[in-house]
């Protein structure tokens, strides 16, 4: 994984047979370096970057089942379809960096500024300040997506931050081989439905509908509930307003509604 750990945010969604895979933010290209390795998009994919008013960089599209929301204006850059501007390692797994996306953007004539300002979906506490503790202890959250696919975020302490592991080990940033970590987890419950082919099976996950979820950080944690406003993903509070969060970068798990029950706490 490279550039998972200068990101902002960090999304984690579920695919069929119980892989996932990562969705990366990044509010410029300054800090990049090599990014990936990159894969498919699929449409609930772009949902969630359309939020942001964000430009999806990927290398391909294996949407077996057409799944997009007519109001979903995100743009793409599919590295697959521009020659030169990204490379293969390791068995044909494909990376990036900033030059090479510059690149892309000014070859295909894309337009790199906003139209409107992106909007998070919860406000940060005031500086110096922490946003309300939840009620329930939270210092290790286990995200079971599959038997052999576990993501664990373990609350330190000292650093006030959750480190994220796979597999029983963390996980590194390859850029500086530093453990990530986020000052806020967000667990989001999502409706999913899997279509079958002849040929294949593909999950398609509702990340539109909205749901219920929970906000983890400084070691407790807070029901929240999700939904779109005016095409914005919103976080909501048990009084229905913007959840207000810690500053500080976020994990963002899409998890099945379905497996719910599945999810623990410690």
């Amino acid at each position: 994984l490279y550039g998972i750990g200068n990101s902002p945010l960090t999304f984690e969604f579920p695919t069929e047979d119980g892989a996932t895979r990562y969705l990366i933010y990044q509010d410029g290209d300054s800090e990049l370096g090599k990014i990936g390795s990159l894969t498919h998009s699929r449409g609930y994919i772009d949902r969630v970057t359309d939020t942001f008013g964000g430009l999806l960089v990927h290398t391909g599209c294996d949407d077996a089942v057409s799944y997009r929301h007519p109001d979903v204006t995100s743009r793409t850059l599919d590295l697959s379809r521009t020659q030169g501007c990204s490379y293969t390692e390791g068995g044909g797994k494909v990376y990036t960096n900033s030059y090479l996306i510059r690149s892309a953007l000014e070859n295909g004539g894309y337009r790199t500024a906003f139209v409107t300002a992106p909007t998070l979906p919860f406000t940060f506490s005031e500086v110096g300040k922490s946003a309300a503790a939840g009620s329930q202890r939270a210092q290790r959250v286990t995200l079971p997506y599959a038997q052999d696919n576990t993501t664990v975020l373990t609350y330190n302490e000292t650093t006030g931050r959750y480190t994220l592991s796979k597999g029983g080990s963390d996980v590194s940033e390859l850029l500086n081989n530093r453990t990530v970590s986020y000052k806020n987890v967000f667990v989001l419950f999502a409706d999913a439905t899997t279509y079958e082919r002849s040929d294949l099976t593909q999950t398609v996950l509702d990340t539109e509908s909205g749901g219920t979820g929970y906000y983890i950080s400084e070691g407790s944690l807070t029901r929240l509930t999700w939904e779109y406003v005016d095409g914005k993903l919103i976080f909501r509070d048990n009084a229905g307003q913007t959840l207000t969060v810690n500053r500080g970068n976020s994990y963002i798990s899409f998890f099945k509604a379905s497996r719910k029950a599945n999810v623990k706490f410690g």
